[in-house]
């Protein structure tokens, strides 16, 4: 596509036509830089005997070899749309909510914003929070950092328990964070920042920081991206190189606090064939680099359990490796924290005997729907070949409720001249 506009990972695009003609193109709602140009994109007379989505002009074109998850048209200004969640339900057994007690679950995976309507008789939920990923570095490339995780009720498989949600009004706004950009160093001259994960939330209250970017070190010896790329507001810390970078700071120990848990990124090693840390997950830190040839591994998660089956969220991305070209030791990558984080990426030594002068190490992107950090990717310092992070996984958003009252609970009972009272704390839906 033109200008870089379609990258890999899970991502929300949208095309606004004004009524001017102005048509605007946006990834995860930013508008991209050289595409408001309505004759690149809208001709003035369009006549198509067949219309295809995800196949650029026809059935003769190439094939779009991904996959959409949705597609929405909207034929009046821009507004909220509505949440179409995936529903599931299931009976509590007494580990996994009140024994014999019904419950509904709703996971927002959707990337961006949309509204979500509270069934009547719904006070209470539980719920967990994931932002996306941050992406990983490039060059030498460190992991990204996991989204941040705030989680609310009883919903961890060996955590202690948070307290639920308590539910106001008629509706909320609920937000799932995209995943962050790898960054992407094209030869030995031209290099494109990575970017931090999105922010996932319930309402304005709840809300989860996206993972912060793995640091980048180029050519040169310097450093032209930090880790979290310095923003203070990211849920995990990104790595950082064996360059100058210091390991990105992540948010709190906490799952309840705004932006939520998250954890520093680890730190990279001091000399060839240059190693880098991995990205903070939501259960840890990210692994310094344990030699100079051996990058650090991402962070691991947290396991939870609100849908009825135990799932890993928010692992870090592992760190990438440099290497020193043909020849050369190229080290070890770090690998990816349990919970969707990417693998890192590195040379190959066959690739550097002359005969592969086109290779790219890519960083392994984090996974979609669990908020996982992006691997780093690394290359050593030869003219002409590129080395591209790992995208971070999109968030996720899941709310957990109860279809009908569990059981009171009894603190008292009493008797005397012929009456029983019974103290208890009524149940919530």
């Amino acid at each position: 596509s033109r200008n870089d506009a379609i990258r890999e990972g899970f991502h929300s695009y949208s095309v606004i036509l004004s009524s001017e003609g102005v048509c605007t193109f946006q990834r995860d709602g930013v508008t991209l830089a050289g595409n408001q140009d309505s004759s690149a994109f809208i001709p003035d007379t369009v006549v198509r005997n067949n219309n295809y989505v995800g196949v650029a002009r026809g059935a003769s074109s190439q094939f779009f070899e991904g996959s959409i998850q949705s597609v929405v048209m909207y034929n009046t200004d821009q507004v909220t749309p509505t949440c179409y969640p995936i529903e599931g339900t299931f009976t509590g057994d007494g580990t996994i909510g009140e024994d014999g007690v019904p419950y509904k679950t709703l996971q927002f995976t959707t990337v961006g914003k949309c509204e979500w309507s509270i069934p009547t008789g719904v006070i209470s939920a539980d719920a967990v929070i994931v932002a996306g990923g941050g992406g990983g570095g490039a060059w030498t490339g460190a992991g990204g950092g996991a989204g941040g995780v705030q989680a609310h009720g009883d919903v961890f498989t060996s955590l202690s328990s948070t307290s639920g949600l308590a539910l106001s009004g008629s509706k909320y706004d609920i937000s799932v964070g995209y995943g962050g950009s790898g960054a992407r160093m094209s030869g030995s001259s031209t290099f494109t920042t990575g970017s931090n994960g999105g922010d996932s939330s319930i309402g304005s209250s709840w809300i989860a920081y996206g993972g912060g970017v793995g640091g980048s070190w180029p050519d040169g010896g310097t450093s032209t991206q930090n880790p979290n790329a310095g923003d203070s507001t990211v849920g995990s810390g990104g790595g950082a190189t064996s360059g100058t970078d210091v390991p990105g700071s992540g948010n709190s120990s906490s799952f309840t606090v705004t932006g939520g848990r998250g954890f520093d990124g680890g730190d990279g090693g001091s000399g060839q064939p240059h190693s880098a840390g991995g990205g903070g997950g939501a259960g840890g830190v990210g692994a310094d680099a344990p030699s100079n040839s051996t990058s650090g591994s991402g962070g691991d998660g947290v396991q939870v359990n609100i849908a009825n089956s135990n799932i890993w969220l928010a692992g870090g991305g592992g760190g990438g490796i440099h290497g020193t070209g043909a020849g050369g030791s190229d080290g070890t990558v770090g690998a990816g924290g349990t919970g969707g984080g990417g693998d890192g990426s590195g040379p190959n030594r066959t690739d550097w005997s002359g005969a592969n002068s086109g290779v790219t190490p890519v960083g392994q992107m984090g996974l979609s729907g669990t908020g996982g950090g992006g691997g780093g990717a690394g290359v050593p310092s030869n003219s002409g070949f590129s080395s591209t992070g790992g995208d971070g996984g999109s968030g996720i958003v899941v709310v957990r409720y109860s279809l009908s009252p569990g059981a009171p609970a009894i603190s008292s009972v009493s008797s005397g001249d012929g009456s029983i009272d019974v103290a208890f704390t009524a149940p919530s839906h």
